[in-house]
C-alpha cells in the first residue's frame, strides 16, 4: 500500500484541499484509495466527500473520519487498498510524528508567508529529530499567492535548510475554492489551464511517493 500523509503545524495552509486532491488523483490513476481524516473537530475531508456524493461527482472513494494516530500505526496495513491518504490535524505535534513513522511520504504544505515557512521548517525539523529520514519528507507550495520573487526566495531558503521541496506551486484561485465547495478536487476543475497545473503538481508528488516506497 502506498501511504501518504499531509501534516502541518498550523492551520490556514490548505492541508485538507491537498489531501483530497491527492486521493482523488490516485483514484483517477486507477488506485483503490482510502482517505483517513484525523481532524476530530473539523472532519473537513469527510464532509467534502459527502458534498461530492450529494452532487453526483464520480469517482467517489471511502473516507473514514475521526481516525486516531494509534489506529493508523496498528491497523492501516490491514486495510485492503492500493493507497491511503491521511489528512492530519493541525497542531497535533505528538500525532504528527506517530503518523509520519508509518507512511512512505509526509507532505508539509506551506504558503509564502514567514509564518507558514517557519511552521513548515519547524515540523520538518521535529520529524528529523524523531527519526524520520529526509527523503520521506516533502515541503509543498500549495495554494499560494503568486509571486515569482517570493517563490524563488522561499524555494532557496527551504533548500538551504536541507529539505526536499516542490519546484513548482499551485496558486490560490477562486476557481479552485469553488471546486472544493462543490465536492471536486483541484485536478477536476473545468478551467483547462488550472486543471493541468494541479495535475502536474500532484502527479509529481505521487511519483515521488512511489519512488520513496520502491527504494525502501
Amino acid at each position: 500500500m502506498l501511504k501518504i500523509a499531509v501534516l502541518a503545524g498550523k492551520g490556514g495552509v490548505k492541508k485538507s484541499s491537498l489531501s483530497r486532491t491527492l486521493a482523488a488523483r490516485l483514484v483517477a490513476r486507477g488506485m483503490n484509495t482510502v482517505g483517513l481524516d484525523t481532524d476530530v473537530d473539523q472532519a473537513s475531508f469527510a464532509r467534502w466527500m459527502q458534498r461530492r456524493v450529494n452532487n453526483g461527482i464520480e469517482p467517489t472513494f471511502p473516507v473514514t473520519a475521526d481516525v486516531k494516530a494509534n489506529w493508523i500505526r496498528t491497523k492501516l496495513d490491514d486495510m485492503n487498498y492500493d493507497a491511503a491518504v491521511i489528512d492530519g490535524a493541525a497542531y497535533a505535534s505528538r500525532d504528527t510524528l506517530a503518523i509520519a513513522e508509518v507512511v512512505d511520504l509526509t507532505i508539509i504544505p506551506t504558503g509564502y508567508s514567514v509564518d507558514d515557512i517557519e511552521s513548515a521548517i519547524r515540523v520538518g525539523k521535529a520529524l528529523l529529530e524523531g527519526g524520520i529520514k529526509r527523503r520521506n519528507i516533502l515541503i509543498a507550495f500549495w495554494s499560494v499567492l503568486e509571486s515569482t520573487s517570493q517563490h524563488r526566495d522561499r524555494l532557496a531558503f527551504i533548500q538551504a535548510q536541507g529539505f526536499n521541496v516542490t519546484a513548482g506551486y499551485v496558486p490560490l484561485k477562486p476557481t479552485y475554492s469553488t471546486a472544493m465547495d462543490f465536492g471536486q478536487a483541484l485536478t477536476e476543475v473545468s478551467a483547462a489551464g488550472l486543471r493541468t497545473t494541479a495535475r502536474v503538481f500532484i502527479d509529481e508528488i505521487i511519483q515521488r511517493a512511489i519512488e520513496v516506497k520502491t527504494d525502501g
